[in-house]
């Protein structure tokens, strides 16, 4: 299993997922041992049946759950399912389950794939909310804050939106007039404080981090895992003070409630009530149901930065190395990760191959879609393109035998792509388009002009040669390649955007710091729209020769000839 495969893998053990493949003309259905967990068979349990996964079904969920499958299958498509299940030992387990139809070349259907993931916790904990929320909503007040609450929590993708949330929407609930939430440290040997509110800043410093081991309401509550309400007589009676209710902040009761999910402790919820000796057992309820939403959220939140970590890992490792040496030129590259917290993987990528007799190689292309799959065709394509180039860097060889790898190995997917061979000693550009944006070239003193030529047809669409444009860097030129997150808008169409960007290349590109000149190239581009597609962007500029760094440059010549021109393989050998 390669690296790829493996994070995957743990990505999807992270997330509590099993996962299974049927085969449709053999009837066969492989779990994998996750999957046979989770309907609690040992490893290798599963037969493989259609008869031996609808026997594990609850025999009141069984037919809408098998009708769900069919309906897909026959309309070729996905599903969703959300039921009970009955392990060999007679638990009732809830599980959510999502499945693919996959397909043939023909269209026919060839089985299915999906994964499913246990969540009775969160049926139960979903149940235990209503009824704590039905039984502790006494005034329209309560309920309205409540269900702010709620919302609010659905939608809190990090930590700091939890604690924000409770921030917000805690004071006054149920009487609090203070109210902190501390996490466990890595290790778990320390609760570290992460938001409060109504507490002094000197109360606040003296328990912002606390040991476990030490007696103070949160820490009781987090070693017994269950609720902890300490009066201000009882506090009274410690010795030493104890932290979080010191002498003069006017607390008349501090109530500490766990949070933790699926028996793993998160931290705990603190409130403080300066008017009440006692917590009635209706606010109690309502706490522990806050209490186990922040905790779902909580949870959810660490998960969704523990994938984006993985996701960014990943898109690093996959990134090109160190530029290499392009003699009497500057490169520079901007690489911004587009999508949500969830999946920073993408399909753009780009590279500089210094190649032999004084040849460079500059490739930017863009595989469409996002996550996994778009990352893994790209790492596959930009694999190809070097060995293809570092075989024979025509533009017309590498373009013929990367259309028919795409046709090969991943007709599906839509790419494009730009390859380019570069004379560092003339400065002469050959370039080849698969259907890609076209590029920019940029003199000194001049607006930004457009590549002339034929943008052809995105990879692996055409079997015929595709036309190559022919340039000369002039000292002090620049070419640049980029991809379309640059550009895109949804509120304007694609020859406004590129008139954006030959109006931000307008004005004379400073002499040094090229990759400074990028960026702010990029931050001018995308400064209207935060972009949901990645944003990548790669510049050459040959270096002046003499004169001044303000000196103007001369014009690039501009020439196009066919693939099939006769020298064609030996400009660039």
């Amino acid at each position: 299993m390669d690296d790829q495969s493996q994070r995957l893998r743990l990505v999807l053990r992270a997330g509590g997922f099993g996962t299974f493949v049927w085969d449709r003309q053999s009837g066969r259905t492989v779990w994998d041992a996750d999957l046979e967990e989770i309907f609690g068979l040992p490893a290798g349990g599963f037969p493989g049946t259609y008869d031996a996964w609808a026997s594990r079904l609850h025999p009141d969920d069984r037919q809408q759950v098998i009708d769900s499958v069919e309906a897909a299958v026959a309309q070729r498509g996905s599903y969703e399912v959300k039921h009970r299940i009955v392990r060999p030992d007679g638990s009732v387990r809830w599980v959510h389950g999502l499945g693919q139809v996959t397909l043939g070349p023909d269209g026919a259907v060839t089985g299915t794939i999906g994964c499913t993931r246990d969540v009775t916790t969160e049926v139960v904990l979903e149940r235990e909310l209503a009824a704590a929320a039905q039984a502790s909503v006494l005034s329209a007040g309560r309920a309205e804050r409540l269900l702010a609450v709620t919302t609010a929590l659905a939608t809190a993708l990090t930590v700091q939106d939890v604690t924000d949330v409770l921030a917000s929407q805690l004071n006054g609930l149920v009487g609090a007039s203070s109210a902190a939430v501390a996490l466990l440290s890595r290790r778990g040997g320390a609760l570290n404080v992460v938001t409060t509110f109504g507490f002094a800043p000197d109360v606040v410093r003296e328990f912002a981090r606390v040991p476990v081991s030490a007696r103070t309401p949160m820490t009781d509550c987090v070693r017994s895992g269950a609720p902890v309400v300490v009066s201000a007589g009882e506090q009274a009676r410690r010795v030493p003070p104890l932290p979080g209710m010191p002498v003069g902040t006017g607390h008349a009761l501090v109530a500490a409630v766990p949070l933790s999910v699926t028996g793993r402790r998160l931290g705990a919820l603190l409130l403080g009530f300066c008017d009440r000796v006692t917590v009635g057992e209706d606010d109690m309820h309502l706490v522990e149901a806050i209490a186990a939403q922040c905790s779902q959220a909580l949870d959810r939140a660490r998960l969704i930065e523990r994938l984006g970590e993985v996701a960014i890992t990943m898109q690093q490792g996959l990134a090109p190395g160190l530029f290499g040496d392009l003699p009497g030129f500057d490169v520079a590259a901007v690489y911004q990760a587009g999508g949500d917290e969830m999946e920073h993987l993408g399909g753009d990528w780009y590279d500089v191959l210094t190649l032999a007799h004084g040849t460079s190689a500059l490739v930017i292309g863009d595989v469409m879609g996002r996550g996994v799959a778009a990352a893994t065709t790209m790492t596959r394509i930009r694999t190809a393109a070097r060995a293809y180039a570092w075989d024979d860097p025509s533009p017309a060889a590498v373009m013929a035998k990367l259309d028919a790898f795409i046709r090969r190995e991943a007709p599906e997917d839509f790419v494009t792509m730009i390859y380019a061979t570069l004379d560092t000693s003339t400065g002469r550009l050959r370039i080849v388009t698969a259907g890609h944006l076209p590029a920019v070239t940029l003199t000194h003193g001049q607006p930004g002009r457009l590549l002339d030529g034929d943008s052809g047809l995105p990879l692996g669409l055409t079997r015929s040669p595709r036309a190559v444009t022919e340039i000369d860097l002039a000292a002090g030129d620049a070419l640049l390649l980029y991809t379309d997150g640059l550009v895109e808008r949804r509120d304007r169409d694609i020859d406004a955007s590129l008139s954006a960007v030959l109006a931000t290349c307008a004005a004379p590109l400073p002499r040094t710091g090229l990759q400074d000149t990028l960026q702010h190239l990029v931050r001018v581009l995308v400064a209207d729209q935060a972009p949901g597609d990645d944003v990548t962007a790669l510049m050459i500029r040959r270096h002046l020769v003499d004169g001044p760094d303000d000196a103007p440059a001369g014009t690039g010549a501009m020439t196009q000839a066919g693939t099939t021109c006769p020298d064609d393989r030996a400009g660039d050998s």
